[in-house]
């Protein structure tokens, strides 16, 4: 008699689970539009580090390891006696500023909102003797992501502020696009430098669609609103314009680095081409043969270096719609595939 009513009792609660499954799914598809407008009014966090105080505590770690209790006692007295002395001179003299940011770029440039917020807070505090130091690592990737990060930086310069850029590993194509925006550009011995070309990719299954007699039509307005195809035939006038696109993008780049770089030589150093630092050197594609790590060490005491990382706050409301997001996203019709702005990589 028990189990007699506890099965109605389940099936009730399991009808009820159900209809609010999909009540909850159908507000939470449509709020995303609402919640998506709210996070971008959401302020971000700013983290704020002084290099300095890590390399002391590095550095005390190291000593009280390696010298004896005594000894590593009187360091840290005479330690403590410097940095008195510091503070004291520092109160009275403002020094020189160098604040760190770090571009670790992929095929979208994507940390360009990131460095937007960064060089905007930046500007409010930079003085005439401060600089900018960039620590960029990338391959490149779109030329609108690229060329807005390097519109970015250029902001410093219009304003007069110093911008280094250092290249550890690599800033080849669009990566170089933003080095070059920088008064002074430092490379580590073996880092990757260069790639000033544009590249465009795209497959074409009109033959296999052919072969399996599928036909495909594309509709268009516009004398040369659909240059190459995906799946349409693509024709000899189609991709001699596309060509003219990339060339015409090509020469943009060229002229952007010219404007801030120009004792390079183009005509051999715009081929698309990278090097290794030591030869993108002799190109005058960068000034110095250095990694980050030295630069800052010859800084000296009279310079306090911070490094700076503006992180957006992500809720957790939005961080569930983003799984939804991201599939209603990956479904693109043929005709996305058709902006320039997609095909064309730096």
């Amino acid at each position: 008699m028990i189990e007699n009513l506890f099965i109605p009792f389940g099936l009730f609660l399991l009808k009820t689970l159900v209809v609010l499954f999909f009540i909850v799914f159908l507000l939470g598809i449509l709020l995303i539009p609402s919640l998506k407008k709210r996070q971008d009014t959401l302020l971000g966090k700013l983290k704020i580090r002084k290099w300095q105080s890590q390399q002391k505590s590095l550095q005390k770690d190291l000593f009280n390891k390696i010298l004896s209790a005594k000894d590593f006692k009187k360091w840290k007295k005479q330690l403590s006696l410097s940095q008195k002395k510091d503070n004291k001179k520092s109160a009275s003299v403002r020094k020189k500023r160098i604040y760190i940011l770090d571009f670790k770029g992929d095929i979208k440039a994507s940390r360009t909102k990131q460095l937007k917020k960064e060089i905007s807070l930046l500007t409010e505090v930079l003085t005439s003797k401060d600089e900018v130091l960039l620590r960029i690592q990338s391959g490149g990737g779109s030329v609108i992501g690229y060329g807005q990060a390097a519109a970015e930086l250029a902001r410093l310069r219009v304003a007069n502020f110093k911008l280094t850029v250092a290249i550890d590993q690599i800033a080849a194509s669009g990566g170089y696009l933003m080095a070059c925006v920088a008064n002074t550009i430092i490379a580590a011995p073996f880092s990757i430098v260069g790639s000033i070309g544009v590249i465009a990719m795209a497959p074409n299954f009109h033959d296999l669609l052919k072969k399996k007699d599928i036909d495909f039509t594309i509709y268009t307005a516009g004398k040369y609103k659909n240059t190459i195809s995906l799946f349409g035939e693509n024709t000899k006038k189609g991709a001699d314009k596309f060509n003219e696109y990339l060339a015409n993008t090509h020469q943009l780049f060229q002229n952007f680095i010219l404007k801030y770089r120009p004792s390079i030589d183009a005509k051999s150093a715009t081929t698309g081409e990278w090097w290794h630092a030591e030869d993108a050197l002799k190109l005058n594609l960068v000034d110095k043969i250095l990694t980050s790590e030295q630069y800052l060490s010859t800084q000296g005491k009279n310079v306090d270096i911070f490094e700076i990382s503006y992180q957006e706050k992500i809720p957790f409301y939005n961080q569930a719609s983003n799984g939804v997001l991201h599939m209603l996203k990956s479904i693109k019709s043929e005709a996305s595939h058709q902006d320039i702005g997609d095909q064309l990589r730096s």
